[in-house]
């Protein structure tokens, strides 16, 4: 903002919708941690801030294509960042499949319709994640977990009412774990849900 010459009264709003839901939530505690401006309020929409708790579940469920396609580009941004993790799409996913993307398919140009867990991922990765062995990929999960801390300013918690079940029953999770601390946070649902644009009632409600 200083390089940009953008001018503040010291104090900022945050909004961030799916990822950028979680980097709203840990940039307000960054800010708030080093003292470096003051944060008015966080609104947030869609976010998986519990992605060690959000991968296991999706493991032993029956994922939707819309999560399978979250989760693959999850592997893609991890595997990117942390040096720990294989580079190979081979180590996470059946052969078919991996070569698909290593050779330049899109992740949401998978068949992934109706398609079986073992059908798409290696059984060593699966097993490793739920056995709790393979601890590089659990780490950057945990490292991308986002934790209750105490602010004065309040937080809103947006979804919508046809989200997934487990996205919502996490977020309810995640807004329980402030109880021990006196941070003001709010869940709120709405059915204002357009499939074609999502984010468009989100950024409504942001501007109200």
């Amino acid at each position: 903002m200083d390089n940009s010459n953008i001018k503040t009264q010291q104090t900022i709003s945050l909004a961030g919708y799916s990822e950028g839901a979680q980097i709203s939530l840990t940039m307000h505690q960054l800010l708030e941690e080093h003292g470096i401006t003051s944060v008015q309020k966080s609104i947030v929409a869609d976010g998986v801030f519990l992605k060690n708790k959000w991968v296991n579940q999706l493991l032993v469920s029956n994922p939707t294509v819309e999560e399978l396609n979250y989760f693959l580009k999850l592997i893609e941004s991890y595997k990117s960042i942390y040096p720990n993790l294989p580079e190979t799409w081979y180590h996470y996913l059946k052969d078919q499949y991996a070569e698909m993307i290593e050779n330049g398919s899109a992740i949401n140009s998978l068949p992934l319709s109706q398609m079986e867990l073992n059908e798409l991922f290696e059984s060593n990765f699966i097993d490793g994640i739920m056995n709790g062995k393979d601890h590089d990929f659990i780490d950057a999960l945990e490292m991308n977990d986002v934790e209750p801390w105490e602010t004065k300013s309040p937080v809103f918690l947006f979804y919508y009412d046809e989200d997934q079940s487990n996205v919502i029953a996490q977020a309810k999770t995640f807004e329980m774990s402030f109880e021990k601390i006196s941070t003001s946070i709010q869940f709120q649902l709405s059915s204002n849900n357009l499939p074609e644009n999502p984010v468009l009632p989100f950024a409504i409600e942001v501007l109200k």
